[in-house]
């Protein structure tokens, strides 16, 4: 059983996944390219023992900051299709920059809000939710 984007993000989200196109109409390549501050968000996440407790099998994420590998066109495009279609058109274009990542089974949309490459707005860090093996959401996270 797949959860969809919109039951996780609550109602506000619901009102703007309706209002606006997904990313997938806005994307040639299914797959973002992320950077190092996106990556930064899921090693953030994976390294934190409470989250992991909390929400993943057998209270860790079984995966390092070395294991995390971003998802890429020409092995992940259905995943990357799967995530396009449950995330916001604004959420993957600038100034947001999103990236899908993989790290033991676990799989991770981070994003960070950025004002250019070298400058990151610092009101909040970003966000990554975390889904199984299976693409159910299993957390969301403010980091």
């Amino acid at each position: 059983m797949t959860v969809d984007l919109r039951t996780v993000l609550g109602p506000i989200a619901v009102l703007l996944l309706l209002s606006t196109p997904t990313a997938s109409a806005f994307q040639a390549d299914p797959c973002p390219t992320g950077n190092a501050s996106t990556r930064r968000l899921v090693e953030i996440v994976i390294q934190d023992t409470d989250r992991a407790e909390n929400y993943a099998s057998g209270g860790t994420w079984g995966a390092t900051p070395e294991d995390i590998r971003m998802l890429t066109d020409d092995t992940d495009a259905d995943v990357c299709q799967f995530f396009n279609d449950g995330v916001p058109e604004e959420r993957s274009t600038p100034p947001w920059l999103s990236a899908y990542y993989k790290a033991g089974n676990y799989y991770f949309i981070a994003s960070r809000y950025q004002l250019s490459e070298d400058q990151m707005f610092r009101l909040g860090h970003g966000s990554v939710v975390v889904f199984d093996s299976e693409l159910n959401v299993i957390g969301a996270f403010a980091v």
